[in-house]
Order: structure tokens, then C-alpha cells, then sequence
């Protein structure tokens, strides 16, 4: 390779790295120092959450391998449900619940979006985590447990990849 094409690799490698560097902090709390943010790297992002959901389904995966071979299968299912809930800092299961608080606490759309930004947890959210996480233990302990790495992969990397889809097709609220 020529010396003119190496500037041109070292800033495709930086801005990615930039990108995938905001949707690591973004969708986790695992920290990151010297990251410098842009509003290019914020739109990338975007690209990399599929790649997020890999790196939260690893250790999720491995928690539940090692929990199986030393506790029974209900337990394993749950420290690896709390594992990705400590490396996501429960970022979705907070979306949903200020969505659920919202939607169900709020009759005209301003006090719906006042009560969503409310830090403050409500019955509807509340109600809306215990059944989402009561569903999804309930889904992976009726699988079967050579099945259920495989699920957990799959969930986390096509739940990050959906919002593609839905960002190029639909419009922005």
C-alpha cells in the first residue's frame, strides 16, 4: 500500500472507531476514556448496535454457561437476565417503564412526554418491568438449556439491529 492511501485508512479507522465508541457508551455503561464525540460519530452509531448486542450477549452467555454447570437452570437464566441488566446500567428496561408510565399516566401528548422525562418510577412502569422481565425469564426457562445461548444472541443482536429498519423507514417523531 502507498504512504497517500495510509492518511486515508488511519481516519476511516478513527471515525469508525468513534462511532462504535458512542454506541458502546451509549447502550452500556462500560466505560470508555478519551472519546471524542461528534455529531458524525453519533449518527454512525447507530451502524454498531447490532455490534453492542454482541458484546452484551458474551458475557450473558457466559454467565449462564457457568451458573448451569454449578445451580439449576431457573438460576442461571436469572443471573444471566441480571448480568446484561448491569452491563446495559437497565438502560431499556427504563425506557420501557418511562413509556409505559407515559402512556398509560397521561391524556393530552404534553403530559405525556412531561411525565416520561419524570426520573421517577410509576404503577405503569413499574407494572409494564415486572411483567417484561417476568415474561422473559418465564420464555428462556422453557427453553431448553442447550437452546438458550443461541437465544440470547439472537435477542440482543436483533433487538439492537431492529431500530435499523425503523430509522430508514419511518419517520422521525
Amino acid at each position: 500500500m502507498d504512504s497517500s492511501a495510509s492518511p486515508i485508512a488511519s481516519s476511516f479507522i478513527q471515525r469508525e472507531w468513534r462511532a462504535l465508541s458512542c454506541a458502546l457508551i451509549f447502550l452500556t455503561r462500560i466505560p470508555l476514556r478519551n472519546v471524542v464525540f461528534s455529531a458524525q460519530a453519533q449518527a454512525r452509531a447507530v451502524t454498531y448496535f447490532p455490534a453492542i448486542g454482541l458484546m452484551v450477549a458474551a458475557p450473558a452467555i457466559a454467565v449462564y454457561t457457568l451458573a448451569l454447570s454449578l445451580w439449576s437452570h431457573d438460576l442461571a437464566v436469572i443471573l444471566s437476565m441480571a448480568t446484561t441488566i448491569v452491563i446495559t446500567g437497565g438502560f431499556h428496561e427504563d425506557g420501557l417503564a418511562d413509556a409505559a408510565d407515559g402512556m398509560g399516566g397521561g391524556w393530552q401528548v404534553q403530559d405525556k412526554l412531561r411525565i416520561m422525562k419524570d426520573s421517577r418510577l410509576g404503577t405503569y412502569g413499574a407494572l409494564a418491568l415486572f411483567i417484561s422481565l417476568l415474561l422473559k425469564f418465564t420464555v428462556l426457562s422453557s427453553l431448553p438449556s442447550g437452546v438458550i445461548p443461541a437465544a440470547l444472541l439472537l435477542g440482543h443482536v436483533l433487538g439492537r439491529w431492529s431500530i435499523l429498519p425503523m430509522l430508514r423507514y419511518t419517520p422521525y417523531l
